[in-house]
């Protein structure tokens, strides 16, 4: 059966589960190769060395070579991509959702503009529950077939709010028919970002 006909199959049919079933044994297969490099040490003990008097370190490459040989294969199967993609788990594969749309639909997206701005609280606390934005990611791009631009921002966060965990982000997108104005807004936005984390710089170095 050939993987780039998933997308073609009659919903209900037996290929069509069959494809599932396939899709969903390569995302398990891939899973497991994931938690095995969770564990792997960075090296293993290799040869004596006689003139260290001491075993020679070596790159443990084999579990991570493995990872990347499943995630190639598993890439390949667009039913696999599709349903990473509907789960929000495209991470699983190290993708991002531009190039999984490029997977499913035969079509990359343009990107116009990828932004990350870190912010560093360092030493700075406060007594009050708060939220603290580490880092902003702005992302400009033209989705496949499209005439319109996407601008997203997202702001990651830690610290305490109510009714949310220690870690979360929050993302807000727009819709621009206009390039250029959706590059101005993009700089705009990226000048923002820029200059809260400035802020954020000049307060720790007053309060150090």
């Amino acid at each position: 059966m050939k993987t780039q006909a998933n997308l073609t199959l009659i919903p209900g049919t037996a290929e069509y589960f069959e494809a599932r079933r396939v899709a969903f044994a390569l995302i398990r297969e891939v899973e497991a190769a994931k938690r095995v490099t969770d564990r792997a040490p960075m090296y293993v003990r290799g040869g004596w060395d006689e003139d260290y008097g001491d075993y020679e370190p070596i790159e443990n490459t084999g579990p991570f070579e493995h990872l990347g040989e499943i995630q190639t294969k598993a890439k390949a199967d667009r039913f696999v991509v599709e349903t990473l993609k509907a789960q929000n788990r495209l991470d699983v594969l190290g993708i991002s959702r531009w190039e999984a749309e490029a997977i499913i639909h035969g079509a990359s997206a343009e990107i116009l503009m990828e932004e990350r701005v870190l912010v560093h609280w360092q030493g700075l606390t406060y007594s009050d529950p708060c939220a603290y934005a580490n880092r902003i990611d702005l992302e400009l791009v033209r989705p496949p077939r499209s005439d319109c631009f996407l601008l997203t921002k997202t702001t990651h966060y830690w610290g305490f709010r109510p009714g949310l965990p220690g870690v979360w982000k929050e993302t807000v997108s727009v819709v621009l028919t206009d390039r250029n104005e959706a590059v101005s807004r993009c700089c705009h936005s990226l000048s923002e970002a820029r200059d809260f984390a400035e802020q954020v710089r000049r307060r720790y170095e007053r309060a150090a």
